[in-house]
């Protein structure tokens, strides 16, 4: 299952957090440094693990 092609950008900022990395993708009106509607997405939310971020990140990307 592939969504329409889309070009990912590269993260606002990216962390490591117990060695885990974190890609912070802000809104691009965004000037302030804190997370009004953070949207936290985890690994392993799909089940049989056929989607990556190339597929993920225009469906939640869909309302910019």
């Amino acid at each position: 299952m592939r969504a329409h092609a889309q070009t990912i950008p590269e993260p606002t900022e990216t962390q490591i957090i117990n060695g885990c990395e974190l890609y912070i993708y802000k809104a691009h009106d965004s000037v302030s440094a804190e997370f009004s509607n953070p949207v936290l997405f985890v690994e392993g939310f799909d089940l049989y693990n056929d989607m990556d971020w190339e597929v993920w990140y225009p469906i939640f990307n869909q309302e910019n």
